[in-house]
């Protein structure tokens, strides 16, 4: 490319000249011929790089994740208000009665594992 935009420039620089030393219409017109086809001489090449769409694809990965642990934090927190409720219940009048009755008993609120503060290796 550079090659190229050095021959077109000596081409317009030569034309100038002629342009310069032109006496004639008809030596004018040649001489910007000259100068028109030397600027035309460049061609551009243009490279055509593919658009990456794994950047795309990992930050809709990174939000299903996200949203994916957002309702993990929802269920959870219903299912130990749930069972608080449940609770609750079985511990007071006349609820215990039937608890008693039917076997009823108070139920452990969900606690996740120590391990589970880990986050999981995910392999590409």
């Amino acid at each position: 490319i550079l090659t190229a935009v050095t021959n077109a420039r000596a081409g317009i620089d030569a034309s100038k000249a002629d342009m310069a030393k032109a006496t004639t219409p008809a030596e004018l017109d040649a001489a910007l011929q000259k100068a028109q086809n030397a600027a035309l001489s460049i061609k551009v090449t243009v490279e055509a790089y593919p658009t990456i769409r794994s950047t795309d694809a990992f930050l809709k990965f990174q939000d299903e994740i996200s949203g994916t642990e957002n309702r993990v934090a929802t269920v959870r927190s219903d299912y130990n208000a749930a069972v608080g409720s449940y609770n609750i219940a079985v511990r007071s009048f006349p609820g215990i009665l039937v608890a008693k009755i039917l076997g009823f008993s108070n139920k452990d609120l969900f606690k996740a594992k120590d391990s589970a503060q880990d986050a999981p290796e995910i392999k590409f």
